[in-house]
């Protein structure tokens, strides 16, 4: 057997202290490990975009100083926040109703493209609530670490403001545009080229955020809620595209089982008594 240093012993439960930690890492990354290959616990992004009529509607100020829809801004939402998202992510548009898009891919081009040929729904000028949280109870009612980001100017016209019925309840996002002031609802032009605007006993229908509303339905959904006005990027980055907590909580699980088998190894096998004899 090697000889030890003067004054230095190997104890067993050191070695058992050493041995412990190491194979009860090894052991944790493993099982974190199949974790993450579990389709069942892949983050998943929902985006919902309100295409109403009134989501045509222009009063969003670019930083360039030019006037788009709320439409096209939902559009550069998605386009500047899809690529930073862990995990799959799925499109819906929502009116009076609500059509899956596109199904949950992580193929961000195909995402890219799906957004870029969404229209506005020309016959409502407002969208429903809970119709497309049915559709979305329907299909994604089991999933797991489910998130809706819904990009809409929150004209509701309803108020069924409910999350019944899903097993695990989404985390909600909502993500509203447009301006207090408003501008009135385009319908189309005319073939002489003048605008026709859509109209309520003999005038104009204008589409104006109402702060009350907003901040009632976040409450009654427990969900965050953030109101852009522009697409100003710094404005747009207050949009939350962390992972899921229990992928975080994953994540740093990992780190932590690394870190114990390095303590394992790093342990010291020997230990000091002054007044040992020399062991061998």
């Amino acid at each position: 057997m090697a000889n030890f240093p003067v004054n230095f012993i190997t104890l067993p439960q050191r070695r058992l202290i050493r041995g412990v930690c190491i194979i009860f890492g090894m052991f944790l990354i493993g099982y974190s490990y199949i974790q993450t290959l579990d389709h069942s616990n892949t983050p998943k992004t929902l985006w919902v975009i309100d295409n109403s009529l009134s989501m045509t509607v222009t009063d969003i100020k670019t930083s360039s100083d030019r006037i788009i829809s709320r439409l096209d801004l939902a559009k550069t939402i998605i386009k500047q926040k899809s690529d930073k998202i862990l995990g799959e992510q799925a499109i819906m548009t929502a009116a009076q109703g609500a059509r899956l898009e596109l199904p949950m891919t992580d193929d961000r081009l195909a995402i890219e493209n799906v957004v870029q040929g969404i229209t506005a729904v020309e016959r409502w000028g407002w969208s429903s609530f809970s119709l497309p949280i049915e559709t979305i109870r329907l299909i994604y009612g089991d999933t797991q670490h489910l998130r809706i980001i819904w990009i809409t100017d929150g004209e509701f016209s309803d108020s069924g403001l409910t999350l019944t019925g899903f097993t695990n309840n989404p985390n909600i996002s909502l993500i509203w545009v447009g301006t207090r002031m408003g501008w009135p609802m385009l319908l189309r032009y005319d073939t002489d080229g003048r605008p026709k605007y859509k109209e309520s006993e003999w005038s104009r229908v204008n589409s104006s955020r109402d702060d009350a509303i907003l901040s009632w339905i976040s409450k009654t959904l427990s969900a965050e809620f953030i109101m852009l006005e522009s697409d100003n990027p710094g404005d747009i980055d207050k949009i939350n595209t962390q992972a899921t907590w229990s992928m975080v909580r994953l994540s740093f699980y990992m780190v932590f089982w690394v870190f114990l088998i390095i303590i394992g190894l790093l342990y010291p096998r020997y230990q000091y008594l002054p007044n040992s004899p020399n062991w061998k």
